[in-house]
């Protein structure tokens, strides 16, 4: 369950399933348009705590947290177990909001996760908040358990609700302001800076190829730059100066000055440069 709804989601039939809560029945219905009629209903033990759910006739109880059955009346929340502090490593975790509906902000969570990785030795730490204070517990209580040393909170100013999450005790917290892709872009090129040998660009035009270029550029150890305007990206520093590989069709023409520029239109051909490049996937 998230802020937009709650998902069945199957990785490996690639089903992903919508629903909505029938708070007076107690089960999770078909949202509207979600072209299915497929309902969830869910098992309680003696003490009304949901200990499976159900889904046409098959029971499936592995559950994250506890469900409690008084969502009946207050809303669904899950019970987070109480977090012994420890010793934090050396984590530094980003914290990125996103709205309700998609926009820019969704790209820029994807920009942040190759940076990040680079930050922590290639295991990224991002920790994606809706401003909601739904999850604002869960979220406290992940960090909790990371102990990261430092936090970087990338907020927008025209967000209708910051969120209420500050990092943990053991860190050290730095609110950081971001309204576009462009000042994200920014950002990235100054937290590489003097260390890029390689960038991986990608425009807005296909989440899809985002999500890829996210994995290419953790694999090629490289800033991933996502723009709605190519253009843009000739005013970061040093830009140009490294070798550059695109993900899609659209930038198949693009340009950054004299430096070599690597054209991968999809998954297939992307795959066959990791294999060229000696990385294992």
């Amino acid at each position: 369950a998230d802020s937009r709804g709650y998902h069945w989601i199957n990785a490996a039939a690639e089903e992903r399933l919508s629903f909505e809560l029938n708070v007076e029945e107690f089960k999770l219905t078909p949202a509207e348009g979600s072209g299915h009629d497929i309902e969830i209903t869910f098992e309680t033990d003696d003490e009304d705590v949901v200990i499976a759910a159900v889904r046409e006739g098959v029971s499936y109880a592995r559950l994250i947290g506890v469900m409690e059955a008084k969502v009946r009346e207050e809303g669904v929340h899950l019970t987070l177990p109480e977090v012994e502090r420890k010793a934090g490593g050396n984590i530094h975790a980003f914290i990125c909001n996103v709205e309700e509906q998609e926009d820019w902000r969704d790209f820029s969570v994807l920009a942040a996760v190759a940076t990040n990785a680079h930050l922590n030795s290639g295991i990224p730490t991002v920790v994606v908040d809706d401003t909601s204070p739904a999850d604002d517990d869960a979220i406290q209580n992940l960090l909790d358990r990371l102990q990261p040393n430092q936090v970087t909170i990338f907020r927008s100013e025209d967000e209708k609700l910051q969120g209420q999450v500050k990092g943990s005790d053991s860190a050290g917290v730095t609110e950081r302001t971001c309204n576009s892709l462009k000042e994200m872009n920014e950002f990235i090129a100054i937290t590489w800076a003097g260390e890029i040998k390689l960038a991986v660009v990608v425009s807005t035009a296909d989440y899809g190829n985002a999500l890829l270029a996210t994995s290419l550029a953790c694999l090629l150890q490289a800033p991933l730059f996502v723009t709605e305007n190519p253009e843009d990206l000739s005013a970061l520093t040093d830009f140009g100066s490294y070798p550059v590989v695109t993900l899609g069709e659209d930038l198949a023409e693009f340009k950054a000055g004299d430096a070599k520029v690597v054209s991968i239109p999809d998954i297939v051909k992307a795959a066959a440069y990791l294999k060229d490049e000696g990385i294992a996937v």
